[in-house]
């Protein structure tokens, strides 16, 4: 699979990667909604929840070990079922090429 994001993306992934990381998770949840698009049933305090959940997974893991592409997909997995969506130039909207 290949990803196609622009610089700002690049950067919010680079943060969230840094916030989970270092077990920052109101961070995380911060870039992750940057990373996404709210729809009508986004429930917040759930998807903040689970990407919680998801940093204390990985928490004082070094960012060089963390499996980046498995990462982005729990991601993904965490925003679908929260109602939240991807943009097309997203992470996690990748498509095969």
């Amino acid at each position: 699979m290949v990803a196609r994001i622009t610089p700002r993306m690049q950067e919010h992934l680079l943060q969230l990667l840094l916030a989970i990381s270092e077990g920052r998770s109101d961070d995380a949840v911060t870039f992750a909604l940057k990373l996404g698009e709210a729809r009508e049933r986004f429930d917040e305090p759930e998807f903040a929840r689970r990407v919680a959940d998801l940093v204390g997974r990985h928490q004082d893991v070094e960012l060089r070990h963390i499996q980046v592409g498995k990462a982005v997909l729990e991601l993904g997995r965490v925003a679908g079922t929260s109602g939240s969506g991807c943009p097309p130039s997203s992470p996690c909207s990748a498509r095969r090429s």
